[in-house]
């Protein structure tokens, strides 16, 4: 990874003096994925404290403030509380800040750390920058000892370059697991990506519940070749979009793409049920 980040410096650096286009700052101490537009290291380091305050001042920030609280009591094992006063960890939502709506300032210093942005999605992306910093067993869902929990200081301002930053997930053609889909999405969010598109219907199976239309899922979820399971991913779905990710859920049931699955189970049920006609979602074709 280290090499990987030198390289990436390196033709950053032919970059700007060919002429292209402005390009991020790198910090050979600092290894911020994606690389943040700029980086300032400073002296010394901030060392958490076994016994850490987050403050917060929104509730917006609260939540981000116990997101941060759980991944850090879970692998480092030391009590970490919330407050609405002065905290070693301090998350800031200010809606008059001139920068964009995902973009954050993170100032880590030997005395603390500050989150400051314009939104929620800014304040959640500076605050997986700062995980960032930390070694990275600060991912681990287990108690790592041995480790000396410590971000370099530095001073860091962010924003996407691009507004859609997008993945996409198909649990159609082979099933994913509702405990897979929020793995995905928490790494995700950790690289700042903020649109899943969720394909849930194809020839293969049909993952989502229509309670009107049962056979969907009793009969259109399966098939007679192969392993492949019947899903009714609707209540898991919702549940996901309501998550505290600040990630957008695009859910695509395309009758066309699942034409076998639509047509064995429910087109000529509906037909009957309902003469009008309708239009497919997530596609342009009218069905009558």
């Amino acid at each position: 990874m280290k090499k990987i980040h030198q390289i990436f410096c390196s033709l950053a650096v032919c970059a700007i003096m060919l002429g292209g286009n402005t390009t991020p700052a790198c910090a050979a101490d600092v290894n911020i994925i994606p690389v943040s537009i700029k980086t300032q290291v400073m002296k010394g380091e901030f060392v958490l404290p076994q016994t850490v305050t987050i403050s917060y001042q929104t509730p917006e920030g609260r939540n981000i403030a116990q997101y941060l609280a759980d991944k850090l009591k879970a692998s480092t094992g030391y009590a970490v509380s919330l407050g609405e006063k002065k905290g070693h960890i301090s998350i800031q939502i200010t809606p008059s800040l001139k920068m964009a709506d995902e973009g954050y300032r993170l100032t880590v210093t030997s005395k603390g750390v500050v989150i400051k942005a314009k939104t929620g999605k800014g304040a959640f992306y500076g605050m997986q920058s700062f995980m960032q910093l930390l070694p990275a067993q600060i991912e681990s869902p287990v108690m790592v000892s041995g480790v000396k929990w410590a971000a370099q200081c530095c001073d860091i301002t962010d924003a996407p370059r691009f507004g859609y930053r997008g993945f996409h997930l198909d649990p159609c053609r082979h099933f994913i697991t509702v405990e897979n889909v929020k793995k995905q999405l928490d790494l995700m969010s950790m690289f700042k990506v903020n649109t899943m598109h969720f394909h849930l219907t194809e020839d293969q199976g049909w993952r989502i519940e229509i309670k009107k239309y049962p056979k969907l899922t009793s009969v259109g979820s399966l098939r007679t070749e192969g392993d492949v399971k019947a899903s009714t991913m609707n209540d898991s779905s919702v549940a996901l979009a309501k998550g505290l990710h600040p990630i957008k859920v695009v859910f695509l049931a395309n009758i066309i793409g699942g034409w076998p699955s639509w047509w064995s189970s429910t087109a000529i049920e509906m037909r009957k049920d309902n003469e009008k006609e309708f239009t497919a979602v997530g596609g342009s074709q009218l069905f009558r």
